[in-house]
């Protein structure tokens, strides 16, 4: 019953992206942290810990699972302590990225030849031209483009976006067609720039936009 509900307590921080601990857990702290404050019995910070692993665990299942042998992109992101400096990148080096990444994928059935991208910060160690974890993933797999993760999380909020509006979702899935359609052959690409050229030329004389406007 006490693990039970321990387990019930932790998914509740886990899910709303709280923070497990707090400054002082003290019998006489008035705000001990969200754990100790939902749950008196197991407080342990080892038990929580097994606890949480335990959810990454079911949740990288999950994840493995609905990748399954499709290609994937890759995404680190820098971890920070309690005064807020970047840690990933300033100790850890991309070789050490690199190993472990060559060793996490291969553990779960994953291949780095069906990497397609890659998104992390801009520090030097991530994107450097010669040795970042960018040009060392790149000299194994030419195909895994380095995106700088900022513009995934533009990607993110947009896929968000377009899944509640059907308006949007139906633009994005109208102008991907339009690409597949345009893109697949020269000859397309050729008459509508073609076509765009003879609309821009007609544009003054049917008093769509000036000569000189931009």
């Amino acid at each position: 019953m006490r693990l039970n509900t321990s387990i019930e307590v932790a998914r509740y921080p886990s899910t709303q992206g709280l923070a497990f601990r707090g400054h002082d857990e003290s019998e006489s702290s008035a705000n001990p942290g969200n754990f100790i404050a939902l749950n008196h019995k197991m407080i342990c910070s080892d038990i929580q810990k097994e606890i949480v692993n335990v959810f990454a665990m079911e949740v990288l299942r999950a994840i493995i699972s609905d990748i399954g042998d499709s290609t994937f992109f890759l995404m680190v992101e820098e971890a920070r302590d309690i005064s807020m400096k970047e840690q990933m990148a300033l100790v850890v080096s991309a070789m050490t990225l690199k190993a472990t990444i060559d060793d996490f994928l291969p553990r779960y059935g994953l291949s780095i030849s069906k990497l397609r991208g890659q998104g992390y910060d801009g520090a030097s160690n991530m994107k450097g031209q010669f040795n970042g974890l960018k040009t060392l993933i790149l000299n194994e797999n030419p195909c895994a483009y380095y995106i700088h993760c900022f513009a995934h999380q533009l990607q993110l909020a947009l896929v968000a976006v377009a899944r509640k509006h059907n308006h949007i979702s139906s633009l994005f899935d109208f102008s991907t067609r339009v690409l597949n359609v345009v893109g697949s052959l020269c000859k397309r690409r050729d008459l509508l720039r073609e076509k765009q050229s003879e609309n821009i030329i007609e544009a003054p004389d049917m008093g769509i936009f000036q000569v000189g406007e931009v």
